[in-house]
């Protein structure tokens, strides 16, 4: 089963039930997991040495978020074409009615990246999709596939999100 809001970019939210002071400590948790999870890094990513990092944070930091149900607070941190595609209060409705019946995120695991520079129906930039299989209290064995772009200002930002 795929769940995705309308829009060219793929965007859909995850619930979980992290809260308050649990965030840091899932936000290490994330970002240890994709330093641990040897993405790939083509030479174009190479040649910048703080960008396979930056975008690694990112993630986790955007995850983390999603994790403890700050969906408003994952959108902020989306990119631009995320926020235009869809409104912080659509984002945050679509998020907890479709993800909010899988429960808590109990582990997710790096399954696969990819870098590149062209995506179907978005402008030519610096991409770094992200495949994570995902345990959630409700459904073992989802796949979660996070996009993120490099912005005119050089900071990674997510602008897709799709689980299945």
């Amino acid at each position: 089963m795929h769940h995705r809001l309308p829009s060219h970019l793929l965007a859909a939210g995850l619930q979980g039930t992290l809260h308050g002071a649990q965030r840091a400590p899932a936000r290490r948790a994330v970002l240890g997991l994709l330093l641990a999870g040897g993405l790939c890094s083509p030479a174009w990513l190479q040649a910048d040495t703080g960008a396979l990092a930056a975008a690694q944070l990112a993630a986790a930091q955007w995850l983390a978020e999603t994790d403890a149900g700050s969906h408003g607070a994952a959108w902020t941190l989306a990119g631009a074409a995320f926020r235009r595609a869809v409104a912080r209060e659509q984002w945050e409705a679509a998020a907890q009615q479709v993800l909010g019946p899988l429960g808590a995120v109990r582990g997710r695991e790096l399954n696969g990246s990819k870098a590149t520079r062209s995506l179907p129906g978005a402008p030519d930039g610096d991409y770094l999709i992200l495949s994570f299989r995902t345990e959630f209290a409700n459904k073992a064995g989802a796949i979660e596939t996070l996009t993120l772009v490099r912005e005119a200002d050089g900071q990674w930002r997510t602008v897709g999100y799709f689980i299945r």
